[in-house]
């Protein structure tokens, strides 16, 4: 009878499940990032393969480690090796997120496959799964309450993946579409390019200021920044209006997020 009362907790095996499905992309994601096993090629020889205007410059991928690392401390909060005081995350809440965690898991490494075979009609399929999932899995975390250590232990680490895939899966499509001799309809890549930027920039924004989401908002800086870099070494600055439109558009998302941070934010109250 007492056992109705007892304290609920976070299902051991979903805590097994998430981090057993997070460890599985971390080795798919070490070959295929740094081997030849998947495909015959690495990540970066597809993407190089298939070259484009809006392909970031290769130091932006780095962005990875910060958000592995960043994951990695959700999951030492969620098995309580990194213990918080007085926590508010609840536990069905737990419980949903690394559902969501593990669908993320493994649709990860059900794109990396698809990519390294360079089946890349089914990798647009399988990353906008990807990126569904984690917005959604993304607008959750912005919805809890918690306090200022599990900001970043739980909301953080999800902003940094959701921006990132945002922006991936807009160079995936464009990879896709390289890949199939697609010629822009009468629009010079450069406009095509100028069209994605600012679509990205737009639904970056507008995620983030839904969800007073300063560092979703940074991870677009950062791409833009990347996205920049390569047109003035790689492309000597061809693309002038490519370069115009990053320009503007860098701006307006610093202000923005210098804004968020300046105001009550969900990484800055208390």
């Amino acid at each position: 009878m007492f056992g109705l009362f007892k304290k609920k907790t976070v299902a051991t095996k979903w805590k097994v499940i998430a981090s057993g499905a997070f460890g599985a992309s971390l080795v798919v994601n070490g070959l295929a990032g740094s081997t030849t096993l998947l495909g015959g090629v690495d990540t970066a020889a597809v993407s190089d393969k298939y070259a484009n205007l809006f392909a970031p410059a290769g130091f932006t991928f780095v962005i990875w480690a910060a958000i592995y690392l960043a994951l990695i401390v959700f999951l030492l909060y969620i098995w309580n090796i990194w213990k918080i005081k007085k926590p508010h995350l609840k536990p069905q809440d737990a419980e949903s997120i690394l559902k969501h965690f593990t669908v993320i898991s493994l649709l990860n490494i059900a794109w990396l496959f698809a990519w390294q075979y360079q089946f890349l009609g089914l990798s647009v399929l399988i990353m906008a799964a990807l990126a569904v999932t984690l917005l959604l899995l993304h607008k959750k975390t912005a919805s809890l309450k918690l306090n200022r250590q599990e900001d970043y232990a739980v909301k953080m680490p999800f902003s940094l993946y959701a921006g990132w895939i945002t922006v991936a899966a807009i160079a995936n499509v464009t990879t896709w579409l390289v890949s199939m001799g697609w010629h822009g309809g009468g629009i010079p890549e450069s406009g095509w390019t100028v069209i994605m930027l600012v679509v990205g920039a737009v639904v970056g924004l507008t995620t983030a200021l839904k969800r007073m989401d300063w560092v979703y908002l940074a991870v677009f800086i950062w791409a833009y920044i990347g996205i920049a870099y390569k047109h003035l070494t790689v492309f000597n600055g061809e693309y002038l209006s490519v370069l115009l439109t990053l320009g503007i558009l860098l701006s307006v998302l610093s202000v923005f997020t210098v804004l968020m941070l300046t105001l009550p934010s969900r990484y800055l109250k208390s």
